[in-house]
């Protein structure tokens, strides 16, 4: 195959962006489990709203990641390249604030519970 992209040749992208995935679900598994249990040992139960919403979207952040590093180690041509930059940013923009909407809504849901007459009825009866 000469002057084409083989499969040998994107190897080290795929191997990069399965060791952000795995880095990820390491965070997930491990690091957040371990913030939870000291979370759990707070009086406020806000850390652990922030740390559920939080670790809902690690893995795709860390897969991100490994995306644009595997994205830099990529055969691809320059222009490529660019335009998978380009796509990467739009992903983890669009991620942030999912994430940040998750988070502010369960806050605003936790400050619903904490102060009844905040938020008005939504029954009619």
């Amino acid at each position: 195959m000469e002057g084409g992209i083989s499969i040998i040749s994107l190897l080290p992208s795929f191997f990069v962006l399965f060791a952000g995935v795995a880095v990820g679900w390491f965070f997930r598994r491990v690091i957040f489990r371990r913030l939870m249990t000291w979370a759990l040992r707070t009086r406020w139960w806000g850390d652990e709203l922030i740390i559920r919403s939080m670790q809902r979207f690690v893995i795709p952040f860390f897969g991100l990641i490994g995306l644009y590093a595997a994205l830099q180690l990529s055969p691809f041509s320059p222009q490529a390249i660019s335009v998978g930059q380009k796509v990467l940013i739009v992903l983890v923009i669009s991620l942030a604030t999912f994430s940040a909407a998750s988070l502010l809504g369960n806050l605003v849901g936790l400050y619903g519970q904490k102060v009844k007459e905040a938020f008005p009825a939504t029954t009619i009866c």
